[in-house]
Formats: structure tokens, sequence, C-alpha cells
């Protein structure tokens, strides 16, 4: 546990320490750290005390749309986590609509509108980047050993990730092109949208229906308020 720690700080550290990355490594931190104590995790605790945890130590985190993102699909995540079998097909087809859905009203109002493709294109993409950019990682680190045969394996596969790169880009650019339709921000759709992430978060807490009745509406009614 302890290496585990050191790594994954010195590669958040590396990184330039974005809010986002900081409240990843945080929330894996705190599961670690329930594993020593013998305590069971649980993924919506995590991810809210990390960003608790980072709003004390600065406030003006939650002025950041990419921090507020990031939770926010941090925790649909989670909740889904809750509810579904990770390794079942439902939620490798539930996640990106649920996580677009979760993040709308905020990415709408800030950009104006969201792109309908987002939620195909977000379907392979988490996979594609989680693998490609750590093998990246991994490959940079070794270019570093000045070893010559290490370094001319490490830069042809760098090559090679280069080119996918530019060929995920080039194939989602395409896709934008074929569905081309966005969605605007809007009120109904806004608090129906704050509506769904309620419900369903509550459901993964195991509140019983009759409350998820009462709390769904008028949380988001007060989310609506508050923030738009």
């Amino acid at each position: 546990m302890y290496v585990l720690s050191l790594f994954l700080w010195i590669y958040i550290f590396l990184t330039g320490a974005p809010a986002s990355a900081v409240r990843a490594g945080l929330m894996i931190q705190l599961s670690l750290l329930g594993e020593l104590a013998g305590r069971p995790g649980s993924a919506i605790n995590s991810v809210s005390l990390a960003a608790v945890l980072l709003l004390l130590r600065s406030p003006f985190w939650f002025w950041d749309v990419g921090w507020r993102l990031s939770v926010l699909a941090a925790l649909m995540i989670s909740v889904i986590l809750e509810r579904i079998d990770p390794k079942g097909w439902k939620m490798w087809l539930g996640i990106s609509p649920l996580i677009w859905l979760t993040t709308f009203p905020q990415a709408s109002w800030t950009f104006g509108s969201v792109p309908l493709v987002g939620v195909l294109i977000n379907i392979v993409a988490p996979s594609f980047f989680a693998f490609a950019l750590s093998f990246a990682s991994v490959l940079a680190l070794l270019r570093l050993t000045e070893i010559p045969g290490i370094v001319f394996l490490s830069n042809s596969l760098l090559y090679v990730l280069e080119g996918t790169f530019t060929l995920w880009e080039t194939l989602a650019d395409a896709a934008a092109r074929w569905i081309p339709w966005q969605l605007p921000w809007g009120p109904f759709t806004a608090y129906f949208c704050a509506g769904v992430f309620l419900m369903l978060l509550c459901r993964a807490l195991f509140v019983p229906w009759r409350n998820v009745a009462v709390l769904t509406p008028l949380g988001a009614l007060a989310a609506f308020v508050l923030f738009a």
C-alpha cells in the first residue's frame, strides 16, 4: 500500500497536480487507507470526502468548471459501481449516457450546448485513453533510461501511439460531422438531468423510494436555484 501511494502521488505531481488529478488521487488514497484499516470501501464516500477536503484546502476550486465536471463524473461512476456489476455489459453501455446526462447541465451552461455525438464517442474513449496514456507514460520513462535497445523500442512504440492518437482525432471529427446535432442548455433539461442524478444517487445509498420521491424534485429544484 505504501509503495502504491508513493507512485500515485509522484505521478500526480509529475502531471502538475491539477485539481481533477488531486481529487482522483485523494479518492484512491482514501480507499487504500480504508483497506488498511479493515473497513469496507465506498466509492461514493471516497469521492465526496476527497471533494470536501479539496474545497477545504482551496475553496476557489469549486468555481473551476473542470473540477466540478470531474467530481460529477466520478460521483456518477461511483453510483453505477454501487448498483451494477462492473464486469457486466450493462456497465459499459450505461456509463457513457449517464455521465453525459449528469454533466450536461454544467457543460451546456458553460459552453452553450453539448454535442450529442459525445454519448457515442465516450463509450470507447475512457478505455482507449486509460490504456493509451498509461502506456505512453511507461514508454516515456523507458525513454529516459538511455539504454540503446530500450530507447529504440520505446521511440518506435511512441511513434505508433502518436499515429493512434491522430487516427482517434480523425475518427472523432468524422463522427461529429455525421452526427452534428447539439443540445443547448435549457431549464427543463437541466432540471430533469439534475433530478435523474439525485434519484440514482439516493438509490445507490439505499434511500427508500418514498423518500426518493420527495428528495429528488426538491433537491433538483435547490440545485437549479443555487447554480442556474
